[in-house]
């Protein structure tokens, strides 16, 4: 484990199975997230990860949101992109980071979003390992907008410039 960042993969995966994240298991999901703090980490760790239990519990809640809950027609939050964001966070956050908003889309995903320092940066998860990136600079002028899936250095960089 790097100094940086903690790896909750192990933590949040492992015992989960597709069944596990049928909607109907949802209420079982949530209990799992909530005692990541518990299983998956050192005091040492949580203090190096301040971000981690608040993630956390903002994905449990977002869990919860029934059918319909903007009253436009949205989908439940899907069970898997609610683990694979916190899956994702675990490997691009860094010591500072600051938490990220993190909101339902209306199609059952998750946005992560960052707004600070000039940076903007929204991560929507459209699927477990693809994730729409929108990327802006306000200082330096970079702007991006792509999908990406396996290569996350991209992230790295654009999370080491939230400050």
């Amino acid at each position: 484990m790097s100094t940086d960042t903690l790896d909750l993969a192990a933590v949040v995966s492992p015992g989960l199975t597709e069944r596990d994240w049928r909607p109907t298991k949802a209420p079982a999901v949530v209990s799992r997230i909530r005692c990541i703090r518990r299983r998956s980490a050192t005091s040492t760790e949580i203090e190096r990860a301040p971000w981690l239990q608040v993630a956390a519990d903002r994905v449990a809640e977002l869990l919860n949101l029934p059918e319909n809950w903007d009253s436009y027609g949205a989908k439940q939050v899907n069970v898997e992109l609610a683990v694979s964001s916190l899956n994702l966070l675990s490997q691009i956050m860094r010591n500072g980071t600051p938490v990220p908003s993190i909101v339902p889309t209306n199609s059952g995903g998750i946005q992560l979003e960052w707004h600070r320092n000039g940076v903007d940066l929204e991560i929507e998860l459209i699927s477990p390992r693809k994730f729409g990136v929108l990327f802006v600079d306000r200082v330096s002028g970079e702007e991006r907008d792509e999908v990406i899936s396996s290569d996350l250095r991209m992230l790295a960089r654009a999370i080491a410039r939230l400050g």
